[in-house]
């Protein structure tokens, strides 16, 4: 890992957390998330409502490549707030329902 780091190349982060299967359309107790990535692409997924805020981040993973891992936040549009600390949250307690998110680099 040093010999890494002395050529200037980050170690491999933690693996990102898993993609939550997505449910079908219409299924009782889902949602739908808007996430927009850095450069202004912007992503919809189904999630449950008893999916852990988690499996966002591991949307906007499965968006990038493996270089930014963890190195980026999700952040609500109104009013703003850094979902890191509700990771372990449900959608639904994070008050995620049909929400509109983004991506910002730390």
């Amino acid at each position: 890992a040093a010999a890494k780091a002395r050529a200037g190349q980050r170690a491999p982060g933690p693996p990102p957390p898993p993609l939550p299967e997505e449910p079908p359309e219409g299924a009782p107790g889902t949602t739908r998330i808007q996430l927009r990535l850095e450069g202004g692409r912007q992503v919809q997924r189904r999630f449950r409502l008893t999916d852990r805020v988690e499996g966002v981040f591991a949307l906007a993973c499965s968006e990038l490549d493996a270089a930014h891992m963890g190195r980026f936040d999700i952040l609500t549009r109104f009013p703003p707030a850094v979902l890191t600390t509700s990771m372990n949250k449900t959608l639904a307690e994070a008050g995620l329902a049909n929400a509109a998110v983004f991506m910002r680099w730390r």
